[in-house]
């Protein structure tokens, strides 16, 4: 996708905040001529300002996609502004401590679900009725590898949110297929990311080991991620719906066993 293919269209983008992959697809979109509201929570504002800074084309918006109160408000807010979104990128997740199964509070394990499985249903209702509307719609999902086969690092409920995702893209993508609406999930595998590596947890030495487990020789870039989120939610996708892309350098090809050496970069 090159040029301004998503000129006068609006597109809303969760977890946009972190500099990381909600950041880059903010950032992608308005650079494809989008005009994109970048969402967060309230304690999110200043990274959000910093971010619409980068971009004319890019404007902050806070609410908590996990009440749905808020985010009724937050499209009734966009209808007198922006206009209602087109194209719905969802990639927020919150960022909590890693806890085995049996040590999860039922506080965390809404509070995962609620941003990642709540939120994107929230999304879908809200942004569905416009986009049919329209005859034209696009969501994106974006969730994880971790749906596929866990995720030291991250608790049962992260796993669990993000793998529900990949259930209600295809019921959007059943129901709302006939008015020309695509819903698609991307699953990425590891993204060298600044939330990534606070707090020690993901290094350079780690991440060197997880690029030997990647056929492709590297872990995975923001700018990876925001480009195919740019792909689905142009117009050159129009034919490609109900998916999940394994955005992964082809490690699950691989067992961690088979580990490729010399391919560390």
């Amino acid at each position: 996708m090159t040029g301004l293919a998503l000129h006068g269209r609006v597109a809303l983008v969760t977890g946009a905040a972190g500099g990381g992959c909600g950041s880059a697809i903010a950032l992608r979109l308005a650079d494809r001529g989008a005009t994109v509201v970048a969402n967060g929570l309230l304690w999110h504002a200043e990274a959000l300002g910093e971010l619409a800074a980068r971009h004319p084309g890019i404007r902050p918006a806070i609410a908590d996609v996990g009440d749905e109160q808020a985010v009724s408000a937050l499209f009734a807010e966009l209808a007198d502004t922006t206009g209602h979104p087109g194209i719905v990128v969802h990639n927020a997740a919150p960022s909590l401590a890693p806890v085995a199964v049996s040590a999860l509070e039922t506080a965390q394990w809404r509070a995962e679900l609620g941003t990642i499985l709540d939120g994107a249903f929230h999304l879908a209702r809200a942004a569905a009725p416009a986009m049919t509307a329209a005859g034209w719609g696009r969501f994106v999902f974006v969730s994880s590898s971790a749906a596929f086969r866990g995720a030291r690092g991250r608790s049962a409920a992260y796993a669990a949110g993000k793998a529900a995702l990949h259930g209600l893209a295809v019921q959007l993508a059943l129901e709302l297929g006939p008015c020309g609406v695509t819903a698609n999930v991307i699953a990425p595998s590891q993204i060298d990311t600044a939330r990534a590596r606070r707090g020690g947890r993901r290094d350079h030495g780690s991440m060197a080991r997880s690029a030997g487990l990647v056929p492709l020789g590297r872990v995975g870039r923001p700018g990876d991620v925001a480009g195919l989120a740019a792909f689905l939610a142009g117009d050159e996708s129009s034919y490609l719906t109900g998916q999940v892309i394994r955005l992964d350098g082809g490690s699950a090809l691989a067992a961690p066993q088979t580990a490729l050496k010399g391919a560390v970069r």
